[in-house]
């Protein structure tokens, strides 16, 4: 759902007070992080290795199909490098 600024009616005179989506979305709010460097993008990590589960709050992760887990990003990169 996108936000919009509604018009407000004319006998008001008034100006909109909702915010736009693109004043929410500019490049000063993002609420992504920067991917750490070496990792590759969900789709790749979804295509590659499908029973790997990464929190990327916490960089805690577990490959279901191995069975390996880690708690570090560090640990995350070192198991992508092997495969």
């Amino acid at each position: 759902m996108a936000l919009t600024a509604k018009s407000p009616p004319a006998a008001t005179g008034g100006t909109p007070n909702a915010l736009s989506w693109r004043a929410l979305s500019s490049s000063d709010h993002k609420t992504t992080a920067a991917l750490p460097q070496g990792l590759p993008n969900r789709a790749t990590l979804a295509r590659c290795w499908p029973g790997l589960r990464v929190n990327r709050l916490t960089w805690r992760w577990v490959d279901v199909a191995s069975g390996r887990r880690g708690d570090s990003i560090e640990t995350l990169l070192a198991f992508l490098g092997e495969a």
